[in-house]
């Protein structure tokens, strides 16, 4: 009987090794399982809810397929709302400020200077409140527009969202005109052809 005990001693022993091994990746996948899954819930049901103001809005599709017929692929096409390149299959607007992405973002990165200035301003100026909480005064200063401009004088489209004629100044907004034709208006949108 005595030589019974020290095997079972000896695989209760490798039992608890095992299970101590496993015990934290069984515990990481769990508390990544009780963030990650509301999360998924939310995204899934906000695509699926009729509710959803985005869900039925096809002016991004309908923009997307006339930017697709009045260019050739390849051409850069400037757009104040990433979705109309999105559905267009269109590399977003280049110039030496980098890819314009979300003209809300970009538009205040430039104007705060942000590429340009070290960690330590940055913070300073922020401690000191010397940023205005106003998005559009940011937006349209002149080195915003500025890269608004060069990047319409490089595009033979542009699609301005009716949200992003407030990021642009008259002045911007006249010269994009002055340059440029409109090939169509809407509530929602206008396009502009060279």
């Amino acid at each position: 009987g005595t030589s019974l005990l020290p095997g079972i001693l000896r695989r209760r022993q490798t039992s608890e090794r095992r299970f101590t091994s496993v015990l934290p990746v069984v515990a990481s996948l769990a508390v990544l399982a009780i963030i990650s899954l509301p999360l998924v819930g939310v995204e899934w049901r906000g695509l699926l809810s009729r509710d959803c103001p985005h869900c039925e809005d096809r002016i991004f599709e309908i923009v997307g397929r006339y930017v697709n017929n009045a260019v050739p692929p390849g051409a850069p096409v400037l757009t104040t709302d990433e979705q109309f390149n999105f559905l267009a299959a269109r590399p977003p607007s280049r110039n030496a400020t980098g890819y314009l992405i979300d003209s809300y973002g970009h538009m205040i990165f430039i104007g705060l200077g942000l590429g340009n200035r070290a960690w330590g301003d940055l913070w300073a100026s922020a401690l000191r409140g010397e940023h205005s909480n106003d998005a559009y005064a940011i937006m349209q200063r002149p080195a915003p527009q500025s890269d608004i401009l060069d990047r319409a004088s490089q595009a033979p489209l542009i699609v301005i969202h009716q949200k992003g004629f407030a990021r642009l100044t008259t002045a911007t907004l006249a010269t994009i005109e002055s340059k440029n034709h409109v090939a169509e208006k809407q509530y929602r949108y206008t396009i502009f052809r060279k």
